[in-house]
């Protein structure tokens, strides 16, 4: 929260994200529609600081990502925001997305590589690391029969469950 004019405000990324969840079921990205539910989300917390409803970042943004025609540019416009890097990204446009992203998440990662995956570099701090990883997500996806949002499921939850300090080392000692 920051303070305006004495009174708090909602940071505008926290409604970034209640937007994109709201929207991803009916895969609505006009930005009229986004702009209402915005601004429907923020008179829900009451309007915090007075100011009419206007056209946001959210619309904006949102507008540019829809028109971007590759999967790296639509990963390269969210990490040119100074607060995104490729955690938030994938995050975001794998809610955006499902069948296109996978968020990138040291625990997956680990999963992949415990499954014999070579992973190169660091996907979480490398555009081209993250882009080959979420391939290589995609291509293991198809292969297990499952959509990519749940072979994420699996390999967070395998580390949840193997991983040292898992659920079945806790599960051992009681």
């Amino acid at each position: 929260m920051r303070l305006i004019n004495g009174k708090r405000q909602i940071l505008s990324n926290t409604i970034l994200l209640r937007i994109i969840f709201s929207i991803r079921s009916q895969r609505i990205f006009d930005p009229e529609v986004i702009l209402n539910r915005r601004n429907s989300l923020q008179s829900s917390f009451g309007n915090q600081i007075g100011q009419k409803p206007r056209l946001s970042k959210v619309y904006y943004l949102t507008a540019a990502l829809t028109k971007e025609p590759t999967l790296e540019d639509k990963v390269k416009l969210l990490i040119e925001i100074s607060f995104i890097g490729l955690p938030m990204a994938s995050a975001i446009l794998a809610v955006c997305y499902p069948d296109d992203f996978t968020v990138v998440d040291y625990r997956a990662i680990v999963s992949l590589k415990s499954l014999g995956q070579v992973v190169l570099s660091n996907p979480s701090e490398n555009l081209l690391a993250y882009l080959a990883y979420n391939q290589i997500c995609k291509e293991r996806a198809i292969e297990v029969g499952c959509s990519l949002r749940n072979f994420d499921r699996y390999l967070w939850a395998k580390v949840f469950y193997e991983g040292i300090n898992g659920l079945k080392v806790l599960a051992h000692g009681v």
